[in-house]
Order: structure tokens, then sequence, then C-alpha cells
């Protein structure tokens, strides 16, 4: 180490620092990946009625409808997020919207055809759930702990309080100064509000199952529960809530009660009571639906049902007896797949199946058809004018696209439960959950014919094919090598264990998406002895992959994608991510683009070009420091907390990344520190104007700073 580089040493002011400066390369969710478009259809994950106004969130855009005639609602304006819109309160003119990365957005309403945004806060990082207002106070619940802002100043809110982390809060509700909560592995929450900035318990009932909605109507409360129904309660004392009866049903998420008349979501299912005497409710109705019902809104005589992966439906209940459908609004669905081919992109979507769109502008796409296929869409191929989609319990579907404005259904093959395909050839290779591997011959695509399936491990959720050898994830069961050189024989060679959702072969290695591991690279020269020559521990689970070039880029849940340099197998390092984005599990790629699926928050277009800056890992943006001044000519200071007791590390690169200076490794303890880097590589000799990296890595992770040397 060399001594005249730097020096170390608490300094107490540094707490001063961190207090007052703005620090944005922590919150930095992009590096070498740029987004080209956004395309945020999705699923409704909230709604809202006011005055014969609907909002509500489609994916990532928040949308405003007239609904004054509910047979044909009229859109009136809508504002569209970076990420998926999870919960909406709307106040007045004020709408209140929080999306996916747990931030909330306030929004003037005022023009319902043009929303302005007027400020944001950033919460908990817990997923939130439920917003409540009372006064000038936002109640927030959040999987984990509720979060209180005050909102008295539209432009300036503030987050005052966040508490009761230990409580996974579902659905909140308001009434005077208690705050009724539903914590969805416990039961019913009861807290006093008498000082708006600290809630404090002052009563609970234990349901021991899943807690969903609630709602109320005088002394009763109803709350839904998974497993239990619904539950009356008398909360006339609301400190000691007292169970008055219990309506079973099963998959109960929401409920809602309207002049003695509860409305029960169970499922595909509408129960419709009267309780007027709470403690003997009597059975209207039990409506059944096409389609599950997730959340429900009730305005003058009309109920508004959201559906998972579906339409948001408007039913007539006039007559409580006889409920009906009178219309629904069109919502984004999920987009499960994409294949790209001469500008057209095939689009597996979760309620539509089939989509084509026109992305010769992929920031404009223009669809020129859609077409129902029966049930959810996993995934699609494209060859020869014939696209084939893995249509999840349907099996296979083929279609012709000769004419994208007008495709042709030709035949349905059902297997079971299809999730990947691959083209050899004149067979079609599926991973089916159910059957295994499934190999059909597709010479006519009017008339698919089974060859053989091999059922020899379950969850078998993808797959790739090289050669005469199928390679296949089968989650818990690990990663498959089955030789296919006799399609109606096929025969298992090899074999290693894992926890596999993704396989993708290129040359002689297999990428493997291991939920448990990161990524995984196997060489496979020869398929009977498959031997793991690299891998890369990610910031979370990845289920899905892709290999385009130099890279291959991994779908990880909450984080979004990771880039990875896979030019040496044997030591692939985080070149890149992309992590606005909440929910993520698919990923594709086109010769020029990357697709990212968000569950709710709809498709991001990605720049797939190789980068030219290299990137040192990004995995836990809670680690903080600073290089000042930065540019720096001659010495630059940096200056870092370190929050807990342990090793730390501090390196310098270059722009190839290669090291060129360990400045620091050392056990510290808790505290803030201060060093100096004057420029200077291992050899004490002076390195040139340019770019360089600054990496802190700790117990808790690793954090990179980009500096500059100038003249």
């Amino acid at each position: 180490m060399n001594s005249r580089s730097f020096f170390l040493m608490p300094w107490f002011l540094l707490a001063l620092f961190f207090l007052f400066v703005q620090h944005p390369g922590w919150n930095q969710n992009q590096l070498n990946m740029d987004l080209l478009a956004h395309w945020p259809e999705g699923t409704v994950e909230d709604i809202q009625i006011i005055d014969d106004v609907l909002y509500y969130a489609d994916g990532a855009t928040f949308m405003i409808s007239d609904v004054s005639d509910p047979i044909q609602p009229t859109e009136l304006g809508s504002y569209t997020m970076s990420v998926s819109i999870v919960a909406l309160l709307i106040d007045d003119h004020i709408a209140y919207v929080g999306d996916g990365s747990n931030l909330v957005h306030i929004l003037d309403i005022s023009n319902a055809a043009a929303p302005q945004f007027v400020a944001q806060v950033q919460t908990s990082n817990r997923f939130i759930i439920d917003m409540e207002k009372r006064a000038n106070y936002l109640y927030i619940a959040h999987t984990k702990g509720l979060s209180v802002v005050d909102v008295s100043d539209e432009l300036q809110p503030i987050v005052v309080n966040f508490d009761f982390k230990e409580y996974w809060f579902q659905d909140l509700l308001i009434d005077s100064t208690t705050l009724f909560a539903t914590d969805r592995p416990y039961g019913l929450r009861v807290f006093s509000l008498n000082d708006p900035t600290l809630p404090k318990e002052i009563g609970s009932f234990e349901i021991d199952q899943s807690s969903y909605s609630i709602d109320r109507q005088g002394d009763n409360l109803y709350v839904t529960d998974d497993s239990e129904g619904t539950i009356i309660f008398d909360v006339s004392d609301p400190a000691t809530p007292l169970m008055v009866n219990k309506i079973s049903g099963a998959i109960t998420h929401s409920a809602v009660i309207v002049d003695s008349i509860l409305y029960c979501a169970r499922g595909a299912r509408l129960d419709i009571f009267n309780v007027a005497d709470p403690s003997n409710p009597q059975r209207l109705n039990r409506s059944e639906m096409d389609f599950i019902l997730e959340k429900i809104r009730w305005s003058d005589h009309h109920l508004f049902v959201t559906s998972y992966d579906q339409d948001l439906y408007i039913l007539d209940v006039a007559d409580a007896q006889n409920p009906i459908i009178i219309s629904s609004i069109a919502t984004g669905g999920i987009t499960r797949d994409i294949f790209v081919q001469d500008q057209l992109a095939y689009v597996a979507n979760s309620r539509y199946g089939l989509r084509i769109m026109d992305i010769s502008d992929p920031a404009d796409p223009v669809e020129l058809s859609l077409i129902y296929t029966g049930d959810i869409a996993e995934q699609i191929m494209v060859k020869d004018q014939i696209a084939f989609i893995a249509n999840y319990f349907h099996g296979i579907i083929t279609l012709d696209v000769t004419d994208p404005q007008n495709p042709i259904i030709l035949d349905e093959f059902d297997t079971g439960w299809a999730e990947d395909l691959v083209i050899k050839g004149a067979y079609i290779y599926m991973a089916d959950r159910t059957a295994g591997l499934v190999i059909i011959n597709i010479a006519d695509p009017a008339n698919l014919i089974k060859s053989t399936n091999l059922d020899f491990a379950s969850n078998v959720v993808g797959l790739d094919v090289a050669g005469d050898y199928a390679y296949m994830a089968a989650h818990n069961s690990g990663f498959y090598i089955m030789d296919i050189a006799d399609p109606i024989m096929p025969v298992e060679v090899g074999h290693l264990e894992g926890n596999i959702w993704e396989v993708f072969v290129v040359d002689q290695y297999a990428y493997l998406a291991d939920y448990d591991s990161g990524l995984r690279i196997i060489d496979i020269s020869d398929p009977s002895n498959p031997v793991e020559t690299g891998r890369i521990a990610l910031s979370d689970r990845p289920s899905d992959l892709i290999i385009s070039g130099n890279y291959a880029y991994l779908a990880v849940g909450n984080s979004g994608v990771r880039m990875i340099d896979i030019k040496d197998p044997a030591n692939p390092f985080e070149h890149g991510y992309f992590q606005q984005v909440t929910s993520t599990r698919k990923i594709s790629a086109s010769e020029d683009y990357i697709f990212l699926y968000d569950r709710n928050g709809g498709v991001y277009v990605l720049d797939g070009q190789e980068s030219t800056t290299p990137v040192l890992p990004l995995i836990d943006q809670t680690i903080q420091f600073e290089c000042i001044p930065n540019p720096f000519s001659e010495t630059t200071q940096i200056r870092f907390y370190n929050s807990e007791k342990g090793p730390v590390e501090i390196r310098i690169f270059d722009q190839s990344g290669k090291q060129v200076n360990l400045l620091l490794k050392n056990e510290l303890p808790a505290g803030d520190f201060m060093l100096y880097w004057d420029g200077i590589d291992a050899s004490d000799n002076l390195l040139p104007v340019g770019f360089y990296f600054c990496q802190m890595k700790t117990s808790r992770g690793i954090a990179t700073k980009k500096l500059v040397k100038s003249e």
C-alpha cells in the first residue's frame, strides 16, 4: 500500500456533510444500458370512482375516464410513470399515485385531460400496498411498515414517520381519528391518530390467515380473508373489535358494503348478501364470472371490478339478485414474450394472445392486429410466416401471419402446460411443466403431430437446442442434457444440480439462470460430462436470460436486468444494469434491441449494442461515499461511511477495467472516514488525464463512482 497516495482518519464532521448534500450517484439506476422506449401497458392494480369519474392504473399509466354513461366509458386523460403503479388516492384536485419503486407522485388533476406533475416523495424501501389521507397527512401501507407523509405543502411532501415495520399491511381505512388496517398474516389492527404523526396501536383481532380488504358501514367493519371469507366486526369501541359473524368463502380478496348490501369478490364468483342484520347475513346471489375478480368498487348501482391480466369490468347491480356486465375497459395485460423480425414485433400477451406491432419506430409502436388464443400466451416464435405460441395451459397454437393485419389460427395442440419453445428443422421442442420435453412434428403447421414426450422431471420451464442435443432447465430438478439425434427416442446424457429457470447455449457453453446462484457458465463440449467454468452471483434471483454478442442479459426480479460481460467464460463480471422496473420476469432480444418485461409496468426497449464504457458492479446502493473534488487535477478526497464493523476495500480502476491501485484493504469500525488519492498507480507512477473508477466494497456489497482526472 502506497503511504503517500492517501491517509485514512475518522472524521466526525463528515456526518454533517451526509445530512446536507444530495448524492445523485446513490440513486443511479442504469449504467451502460440506454432506455429507448417504454410501452407502459399492464394490469390494473387500483381503482377509485368519484362523481362519475373513474381513476385507475393501467400498468405504468394513470388513467382518467368519464363513466357517467357506464355502457360507454370515455377516456379523459392520462399520465405515464416510468414504472408500474400500485396504489391510488384521489383527494379533490390532487391525485396521489404510488409506484412500484416506492415513490408517491403528486399530480394536479384539476384539468383531467392533462394531469400535471407537482412533486414526489420517496417512502420506505418496502412495497407500497395502499394509501389513505386525513387532513394534511398521507398514510401509506407497505408490505413491511406504515409511512406517514406530511402533505400540507404539496410542493414539499415530507416523510415524518415510518413505524410498525414488523407488520405486513394490506388495506387501510380511516374513520375520524381511528385507522383500521389489515395485517396480511395476522388479521385486523386498530390505531389511534390523535397524534397524526405518531399512530398508536390500540386494538387488534387475530384471524391467522391472509387478511385483505376493509370496508365499513356504521359500527360494523367488513374484513376479507383469503381463507376465512368475510368477517364482520362490531367496532363501536375501536379498541376492542368484536366478531359478529363470519361469511365463509375461500379466496375472498375484496368486499364493499352499500346500503346493507355486501358484495364479495371470491375468485371467479361475485357473492351478494343482505347484511341488514349483520348477525344473520342472507345470501341474495352467487354469480359466476368468466374472470378472476380482484378489487371491487361501487358507484351509483354499478360495481367496477379489476381482474388480473384482463379488462376492467363494469357491472349493473341495481337488481342485486341479477348483476349484469354492461361494459368493459380494455387494459394492457402482461407481455410474456416478444419475437422481432423485419420491423414487426410478435407479442405474446397474457390477455389477448397474439399482438402484432409495427416497431419501425420503437418509441411509437403501431398495433396492426390482435387475436385471442384462448389462454395465457407464454412464448412466441415465428418461422416462414408461421407463428408458434406456447399457450400455457393449452399447449401450442399455430397461426398464419403472412398478412400481419389478419393472422389466422391454423391448429392447436394441447400438451399440458407449455412454457418454452425452440424450432429446429421440421420439429418444435417444447418445455412443458407437466409433460417434460415434448417434441412435435410441424412439417404441416395446420396438422401438428406429437413425435414423443419424455417426462423426466417436473417443472421443466426452459430449454435450448443446439446440434443433436436439447438443454433443459427444470427448476429444482436442475439442468439436463438430452440426446435428440433421434427425435422419436430422446435420451438423457448429462445432468447438473441447481435451481435452473432458463438456459441459453452458444458454441461450447451453456449459460444458466440459476435462481439461487446467479449466472452459471457450463462447458458442454462433452455433453455427457458438463463442467462449470465460471459463475457470478447477482443482487437478486434471475428468472430469464438471453445472450447477445459478448454479453449475457439476465432478468433479475426487482433488480431489473443485469448486463454481464462473458468474453472470458471463466471470469464473468457485471458490465451494466437497468433497474427502473419493479418485477422483472422475462427478457428477450432482437438484433438491435433488448426487450424487458415488467409484471405491471409494461415493456422497456433497451439499447442492446455493446458499450465502450466499463462498469464495476453496483450491488448495494446503501453504501455511501463521495469523491471531492470531481473532476480533480491533483488530489481528490474519498469520504465514506462504514455502516457496520467489518472489512472495507477501496480500489481504483482505469477505463479498461484494469485495477491500477489498491487504496485500502482493512478491517474498520463503523463510522465516517476520509482518505486521499493523488492520481498515482500502485507503482507510484502519475496516471494520465482521463476517466477512472473508484470502487468501495464492504460486507454489505459494492458501489462504484466515476472519477475524472483533469489537467
